[in-house]
């Protein structure tokens, strides 16, 4: 991951976020962001696997600030 790139997750509301500074035409896209946790029941040998994905596309529009130039 580059310097622009950022992840926050707030553990008590289970929130995760992605945030991309600076961002380029070269950012526009689709992201995916999955999230795996496995739990050990006591009553159980294996873990629990629980799975969560999402996906959105992000479209740049309009002007963009050559910010190298500062």
């Amino acid at each position: 991951m580059s310097d622009r790139i950022e992840q926050v997750y707030e553990y008590e509301s289970g929130l995760a976020i992605l945030i991309i500074h600076n961002i380029t035409p070269q950012d526009m896209g689709e992201y995916t962001c999955t999230a795996t946790q496995a739990d050990l029941q006591p009553s159980q040998v294996e873990p629990i696997q629980k799975t969560i994905s999402t996906s959105t596309v992000v479209d740049i529009e309009g002007m963009l600030k050559n910010y190298s130039d500062y």
